[in-house]
């Protein structure tokens, strides 16, 4: 009884000093080297009992107490390891670990041997103190060799069992809080090891899946019949939330909310409309069909860019670089959502600039989000310099996060112009995004006059990605929930499409316009062919 008594103590010792020192580490690296903060309780909930479950397979405990404190600080070296390389990996990728990213640690090697040994020299470090310590137990016949065995047997058992999809999977679903749009909000909420497990599984899903499908046979439909036509740069500007706020119902403004010259542009006091597959959030599903001609049909995953692992894809971008085209994407956020770095490499985008990450984009004045005016000014300087000048044709891709809630912005240099109110009464997120909405038609204004100006034969396609989520009873949109504003240029031409569009008919539409032909958009079984293809070769790692 005495021993299986010290026993439990042994252990609740490493269970105290693993809560202990990874709440430390948290808190240690929240405020100095990573905006990583947990706080959240689900910590208990799944990480910290698998560190727990880890930190036995490198625990030697004793009968002293000095002995355990030292056994379970020793054992918590090799998981404040795995920690570290999980932040480092983080600040280089902007995402969680998967399990097969430890497999491409062998990569280090071709590009930093000296990186691949450290690394390799810290790990064996950090396991040297449980080893010397369960030598020394075996040496004083403390413990016996087929009792570690044993344990370690059952402790894998158990942890194969919590990492595995038979167990973590519905474990993950029921308890924690994961969402499909950022890693880093998974991080914050979960813990970084729940995340790698959750990804990992959530990876593995998607390949199963993808592995028996047979997309061999489908062909590009962007592709043109012929390459003799002029190769005239394309630009698109993907904006965040940017709704028309006079499309409400019941809505009255102290003035028009659109920018005053904004017509000059438009031939009408209006946008044109377009059909979104997504209502109030889920930007890159937007981007999605933009970009690649497919549906989102989220029969992969509910957003398709967490599917993409690099390998190039079928798209309206990889299929202009067929044809002698550059490509560049400029995103105006960190890297953090929806796996962006993978996924804008699987579309084709040869130079990704995302803001405060260089010296290209930097958001100025307050707000959290950097205006859309600041972002394509910035863009225009850079593309002129870099693009326009060279003479070679290219695809300049931006996308705005301005409209984001909270739909704040600069007091100082966006002052309220209007003031705006539904069904007589006043609406704080109304007025916000009324008030945006002439900001931002005037920084398109601006945006369109100069590169008109620099580019008078580009194609130029500016659309919004979603409708923002403040519609409900009180609030009531005159068209669906889907439909979007937009505005196509044909050179110095608006072009208005015959029929309302579908966000994944953009390309082929592009396509036409450049080549002068038709380019026909699939038919249903066609693009459903065309969708598992792209996710398919996606999944794939470069």
């Amino acid at each position: 009884m005495k021993e299986l008594a010290n026993l439990a103590l042994a252990y609740a010792i490493l269970a105290i000093i693993v809560l202990a020192i990874f709440h430390g580490y948290y808190k240690l690296s929240c405020n100095h080297w990573s905006d990583l903060c947990v706080t959240s309780l689900t910590l208990y909930i799944f990480e910290f009992p698998v560190l727990f479950l880890l930190g036995l397979l490198f625990y030697v405990p004793g009968q002293k107490l000095i002995w355990n404190v030292l056994a379970s600080l020793a054992a918590t070296l090799p998981l404040i390891t795995f920690y570290v390389v999980f932040d480092v990996f983080y600040n280089f990728r902007y995402r969680a670990m998967r399990f097969f990213d430890i497999g491409e640690i062998r990569v280090l090697w071709d590009f930093s041997p000296i990186t691949f040994i450290g690394l390799i020299i810290v790990t064996a470090a950090a396991i040297f103190p449980s080893v010397l310590l369960l030598v020394k137990r075996i040496k004083e016949r403390g413990i016996s060799i087929v009792v570690i065995v044993l344990r370690s047997v059952m402790t894998l058992a158990i942890i194969f069992l919590v990492f595995t999809p038979v167990a973590a999977v519905p474990y993950q679903g029921r308890f924690l809080n994961f969402v499909e749009w950022s890693d880093h909000e998974n991080i914050d909420v979960n813990g970084r090891l729940s995340s790698v497990v959750y990804y990992s599984n959530k990876n593995s899903a998607v390949a199963r899946n993808l592995a028996n499908l047979d997309t061999e046979t489908v062909r590009n439909p962007l592709s043109l019949q012929t390459a003799n036509w002029k190769k005239r740069n394309v630009h698109i500007v993907v904006l965040e939330s940017f709704m028309d706020p006079r499309y409400l119902k019941e809505v009255s403004f102290t003035r028009d909310p659109l920018y005053e010259k904004m017509p000059q542009f438009l031939g009408s006091s209006h946008f044109n409309i377009a059909v979104s597959p997504v209502f109030g959030g889920d930007t890159a599903t937007a981007e999605f069909e933009i970009i690649c001609g497919a549906p989102s049909l989220g029969k992969i995953n509910t957003i398709e860019f967490n599917v993409f692992n690099g390998r190039k894809v079928k798209s309206l971008v990889t299929t202009l670089k067929e044809y002698g085209y550059s490509s560049v994407a400029s995103i105006g956020t960190s890297p953090i959502f929806f796996n962006s770095i993978k996924a804008y490499q699987s579309l084709g985008f040869d130079e990704l600039h995302f803001l405060d990450t260089g010296d290209i984009y930097n958001k100025i004045g307050q707000g959290e989000f950097i205006f859309d005016g600041d972002l394509l000014e910035q863009n225009l300087e850079f593309i002129g310099s870099r693009y326009i000048a060279s003479g070679r044709p290219f695809i300049n891709y931006v996308v705005g996060f301005y409209g984001h809630w909270d739909y704040s912005s600069d007091p100082e240099r966006h002052p309220d112009i209007l003031a705006a109110r539904i069904k007589g009464h006043p609406s704080e997120d109304i007025n916000k995004i009324s008030n945006q909405f002439y900001y931002r038609t005037e920084a398109i204004y601006n945006f369109l006059a100069k590169l008109r100006q620099v580019d008078p034969g580009g194609i130029i396609l500016i659309i919004a990605d979603h409708l923002p989520a403040v519609l409900s009873k009180d609030v009531q949109y005159s068209m669906d929930y889907h439909e979007n504003i937009f505005v196509l240029f044909n050179g110095r031409t608006r072009y208005t499409p015959p029929n309302r569009m579908r966000y994944y008919e953009f390309p082929y539409q592009i396509m036409s316009l450049l080549s002068r032909t038709k380019v026909k958009v699939p038919n249903s079984h066609d693009l459903e062919d065309l969708y598992f293809d792209i996710l398919a070769t996606g999944n794939k790692t470069e």
